[in-house]
């Protein structure tokens, strides 16, 4: 997969579980619209109140800006 060029993706939460050595959750992220459309995105969420279990599932929005992802939920 080639780097993701900046901006913002809509994605679907595909696997998601908990990563306790880096406290947070570890995402796995379909992209579901445009030219990487099918592509998947791991990242780690180190700012998320919800359990991995609930994030199952949610629709989101990915920002990547200077190279950096970014993941808006858009149902919280």
């Amino acid at each position: 997969m080639q780097p993701l060029i900046d901006g913002f993706y809509s994605v679907v939460v595909v696997d998601a579980f908990e990563d306790t050595n880096r406290d947070g959750v570890h995402l796995e992220l379909a992209i579901t619209q445009g030219q990487a459309k099918g592509e998947v995105v791991s990242l780690h969420a180190s700012s998320t109140t919800r359990s991995a279990i609930d994030l199952l599932g949610l629709p989101a929005t990915l920002e990547v800006r200077e190279g950096q992802p970014r993941v808006i939920f858009d149902v919280m």
